[in-house]
């Protein structure tokens, strides 16, 4: 390598036609490219650097070829950061150049929020993105997403370039990639541009072009998984793509789990196709090649899909059993297999209890995110394990103010839920919670099942928190008709059981009962638990109690009830003060039963 005498008398375009020309070829020679960077920055002895004497399009040659290469030099690229900052320097750049800088700097995370700045006023001048090819803009697309930088009017002004009639169809695997992965990324939902997009790898033959871009395939779909767009005409063209000649065998590691994410993620359960994926990762030596994320990914995906595939499971289990691998996963990963196991009720205790070792890690919880603790407790929760010092580490980050403050009513409600079905009393964190649920916004967005589980979780560990229940019975009344048969039950029941007297709510819900015809479908179980609680509270309600009356003589509904709730049934009439019904109810279980026993106050019991 020729580091002194020839490079010396290098000229700006001599240095960057030969870092581009080995680019090109592929061929990386570290001493050389050492030797063209120092020569450009510094010089070598008896010389100096001649960036500032390379004009934009040998700075962006230069830039393109070392990140082409993957040749990281950060003095240079520093140094061309610098040259392109100053006064007037990126006006000078034409299209393909600055594509190339933008996507090199990138590549080579040589770039700062400044830097990204500058280039999008660029970008935005009127015209200049008119000048840009498809692949240009896909990589400038590509390149603001990678480092996060979010410039609405910039990618606005991207996509309506790429709808432009004649660019879709000029766009190639790779390019489709790009494009949908940098809007999802940024979290852009243009459904007009995606539909171009769908539109485009529905031609003929693109995807076929795709097969030696599996990632593209990955990506694209990915990406409208993201979005959660359901594009079922695009999802049934890659799945049938995807089965056919072995395409799947091609895939790598991240491809694949981009792929089965893709499909859990829009719940579109094609038995065909993820019977195949399951098979691909289980050839011989395959899941070793995985990361955390996509081992997590996997399992994630087969859980939300409920496909219960043992071979699968069992492979993933003993991949995750070993304590190397085990240690490199970070708490999203964590919770992803925590909550796929315990939704698919695979309880492998050992590895259950090595997530736990490991999310008591000390630094697990510094970057973990409000949904992942709460995936984390009700994985533990729904496999009945408790590890005390897990759930007290979960407990002490949830009510830490700045965090507590990003949890959503469906994580408040199952975070509660969590803590009372282990049967977890921690007062502290019951206030907090119930503080938070209270908070205007927060309380507008529960829903029913939210508000019955919240409520029941405060009812099974005993915290009476009565502005709480108020809040949650005024809410309650706003979207009644969002209860089911099972949601009304836990909720008067966690009333009863707190002995919180509701009454408008109680009379709602039973008018909604009514109405709707809920209680043809109530089974014996949430009769009996209906008619205790309104007992209980002292509501009497004669339409629902009536009611209740005639779904029980419904053909041989009455044969399903135990004893047990026969007998809360008839001490509930007879609290009421309806006598007639209670005598009746007294009638059946002495026919069912052969006897009457003398009707008690129910026993506590709960869902």
């Amino acid at each position: 390598c020729p580091c002194g005498g020839v490079l010396t008398r290098f000229n700006p375009h001599n240095l960057a036609n030969t870092a581009w020309a080995f680019a090109s070829l592929r061929i990386r020679n570290d001493e050389l490219m050492r030797a063209l960077a120092k020569r450009a920055v510094t010089g070598f002895m008896g010389s100096t650097g001649i960036l500032e004497g390379f004009n934009s399009q040998e700075v962006a040659n230069i830039a393109w070829s070392f990140a082409t290469l993957e040749f990281d030099h950060p003095q240079l690229m520093q140094a061309i950061a610098g040259k392109v900052m100053q006064d007037g320097a990126v006006a000078s750049f034409k299209a393909q150049g600055i594509a190339n800088l933008v996507w090199a700097l990138v590549r080579l995370q040589a770039t700062t929020p400044e830097l990204m700045a500058h280039l999008a006023a660029r970008l935005k001048e009127p015209g200049f993105l008119a000048t840009f090819n498809a692949q240009g803009i896909a990589n400038v697309a590509w390149a603001f997403a990678k480092v996060g930088h979010l410039d609405e009017d910039l990618m606005a002004l991207m996509a309506w370039m790429l709808l432009q009639p004649s660019t879709i169809p000029s766009l190639g695997p790779q390019d489709v990639a790009n494009i949908a992965w940098a809007f999802a990324k940024l979290d852009i939902r243009n459904e007009v541009l995606m539909h171009a997009l769908s539109e485009r790898v529905r031609a003929p033959g693109f995807l076929r072009a795709c097969n030696s871009h599996g990632r593209a395939i990955s990506n694209i779909i990915w990406a409208f998984a993201h979005l959660d767009i359901h594009d079922m005409d695009l999802m049934e063209a890659v799945k049938d793509h995807l089965l056919r000649d072995r395409v799947l065998n091609t895939f790598t590691p991240q491809a694949l789990a981009n792929t089965a994410w893709a499909f859990g993620r829009l719940e579109i359960k094609d038995w065909a196709l993820m019977t195949a994926i399951a098979e691909r990762l289980l050839d011989h030596g395959f899941l070793e090649e995985f990361t955390e994320k996509e081992i997590a990914s996997v399992a994630w995906a087969y859980a939300r899909l409920e496909i219960r595939d043992q071979l699968l499971i069992s492979a993933l289990t003993t991949c995750m059993a070993d304590h190397r691998r085990l240690s490199t996963f970070g708490p999203r990963s964590l919770a992803n297999v925590a909550w796929a196991l315990a939704t698919l009720q695979v309880k492998n205790e050992a590895l259950m209890w090595d997530i736990a070792d490991r999310m008591l890690h000390w630094d697990m919880f510094q970057d973990i995110k409000a949904q992942e603790l709460v995936n984390v407790a009700w994985a533990f929760a729904s496999l009945h394990m408790n590890d005390p010092g897990l759930m007290q580490a979960l407990a002490t980050r949830a009510v830490d103010p700045a965090f507590l403050s990003t949890f959503t009513a469906q994580g408040l409600s199952n975070f509660a839920w969590s803590f009372a079905t282990l049967q977890v009393r921690n007062e502290y964190l019951m206030a907090q919670l119930a503080d938070r649920a209270m908070v205007h916004d927060v309380l507008a967005s529960f829903g029913a099942q939210h508000l019955a589980m919240t409520a029941w979780a405060f009812a099974r560990l005993d915290v009476h928190h009565e502005t709480l229940l108020d809040a949650l019975a005024g809410r309650a009344l706003e979207v009644v008709g969002e209860f089911n048969p099972k949601s009304i039950a836990i909720i008067v029941w966690a009333f009863a059981q707190l002995r919180h007297r509701h009454e408008a709510l109680f009379t709602h819900l039973a008018q909604w009962t009514l109405d709707s015809d809920a209680l043809s479908s109530f089974d014996s179980r949430i009769v009996a638990q209906m008619a205790s609680a309104y007992a209980f509270l002292d509501v009497n309600h004669q339409g629902l109690m009536r009611g209740i009356v005639h779904r029980i003589a419904q053909g041989d509904f009455m044969h399903t009830f135990s004893e047990e709730d026969l007998a809360d049934t008839q001490w509930a009439f007879a609290t009421l003060g309806m006598n007639q019904e209670a005598e009746l109810m007294a009638q059946w279980q002495e026919t069912l039963y052969g006897h009457n026993p003398h009707a008690e106050e129910p026993a506590a019991n709960s869902y």
